[in-house]
C-alpha cells in the first residue's frame, strides 16, 4: 500500500487535484479523511507485494506531476509518505500510521474514506469492497513511463531500470520525514 497524507488549510485542493492525477493516469485511489479531520490520506492499494521504494517513487512522481498542473499543490499541504522509508533495520518495527476506522475520531465522521466531496460513504466495506488494486506489472509500467515524462531528457541517461531513472524525483519527496 502507498498512502499520501496531506494536512494544513490547503489540503482539500491538494487532495483534489492529486487524486485527479492519479484518475488521469489510471491509478486507483481510496480518500481517507484524517483522524483530526484537518486532512486526508491518499490510499493506493496494491494486489500483491510491492517494493516499498517502487511504491514511494510512485508517490513522488504522482505527486510531482499534481504539483506541475496544479499551483494548489504544494509541498506546504503534503505532509509525506507512507512507507515512510525504502527498509527497516534488521529487526526494525518499520512504518506506522493510523489505519482508518479509529474510535472516537470515527464517530465524529473522521477516519473513514470519503468521496471526492469529504463526505463519508454510508458503507465503508462496500466501498471498498470493489476498490481495484495495482499490480506490480502496472506499477513497474507506470514507473517507466513516469521517467520518461517527468525526468525529460534525463530519460536518455545510462540508467538500468525505471527505478534509477526516478531516484532524483524521490528524493525531492523526502520532505516531511
Amino acid at each position: 500500500m502507498l498512502a499520501v497524507d496531506f494536512d494544513k488549510d490547503d489540503w482539500r485542493q491538494a487532495v483534489g487535484a492529486f487524486s485527479g492525477v492519479c484518475e488521469r493516469e489510471g491509478v486507483p485511489v481510496a480518500i481517507e479523511r484524517s483522524r483530526s479531520g484537518n486532512g486526508a490520506h491518499v490510499w493506493v492499494f496494491f494486489s500483491e507485494l510491492v517494493a516499498a521504494s517502487d511504491a514511494r517513487k510512485l508517490g513522488c512522481a504522482l505527486l510531482m506531476r499534481a504539483m506541475r498542473i496544479d499551483p494548489s499543490v504544494r509541498f506546504g499541504s503534503y505532509d509525506r509518505l507512507f512507507p515512510n522509508q525504502d527498509s527497516t533495520p534488521t529487526g526494525g518495527f518499520g512504518n506506522a500510521i493510523a489505519l482508518p476506522f479509529q474510535g472516537d475520531a470515527r464517530r465524529d465522521g473522521n477516519s473513514l474514506f470519503v468521496d471526492a466531496s469529504f463526505r463519508p460513504y454510508a458503507d465503508q466495506w462496500r466501498f471498498l469492497s470493489p476498490v481495484e488494486r495495482m499490480t506490480s506489472d502496472d506499477l513497474m509500467r507506470l514507473l517507466r513511463r513516469f521517467g520518461k515524462r517527468i525526468l525529460g531528457d534525463l530519460a536518455d541517461a545510462d540508467a538500468s531500470s525505471a527505478s534509477e531513472l526516478l531516484d532524483a524525483e524521490a528524493s525531492a519527496c523526502k520532505g516531511g520525514e
